[in-house]
């Protein structure tokens, strides 16, 4: 967060062409998991965010959407209780977004989705944050390299499309005119 927000960060050097900017959402949302407190950090981080990339217009700044674990203080109530939290993990990804939109320099991969193919118990160590607060496990490490190369080639344009087509009877019947 200092980074993005500190004019002389080294975030802001003319030497560095991308910024990587992944976050545990449930650190972030910090007392709000339990029922206390607003995401205060979040919105600063936000707000840090669109600041950085219209600053620098120059940098490519990559995030993660916001997507809250399933360890909520209101459980199965969440949805529709008026803290909701899953509500403002919406409201801020639809924020998120927004920036996105109006800043081309800002790619977001959706979180939520490698959670979805491969599933939080997979991807988060209760173990590992005790001993040294460190959230995700060894998978889900090559997991944000994989997407965060992916989204890259996909700004730099590098994936290829092929069309390819039978004009010689070769793998189908028929010809070119038919």
């Amino acid at each position: 967060l200092a980074d993005l927000s500190t004019t002389s960060s080294p975030a802001t050097a003319a030497d560095i062409t991308h910024v990587l900017c992944p976050f545990d959402t449930d650190t972030m949302m910090g007392d709000s998991l339990y029922g206390s407190g607003a995401p205060e950090q979040c919105e600063m981080f936000l707000a840090a965010l669109e600041s950085f990339c219209s600053r620098h217009p120059e940098k490519v700044v990559i995030a993660n959407t916001f997507c809250l674990g399933s360890n909520r203080w209101l459980g199965f109530a969440d949805l529709t209780h008026q803290s909701s939290l899953k509500g403002i993990e919406t409201s801020l990804n639809g924020r998120l977004i927004s920036i996105a939109k109006a800043h081309p320099n800002l790619l977001l991969f959706n979180m939520e989705l490698l959670f979805r193919r491969h599933g939080e118990e997979a991807l988060l160590s209760n173990a590992f944050w005790y001993a040294g607060r460190i959230r995700y496990t060894a998978r889900m490490f090559e997991l944000l390299a994989d997407t965060i190369r992916q989204a890259l080639a996909a700004h730099v344009q590098k994936s290829r499309k092929v069309l390819i087509l039978d004009l010689d009877n070769t793998l189908w019947g028929g010809v070119v005119g038919e």
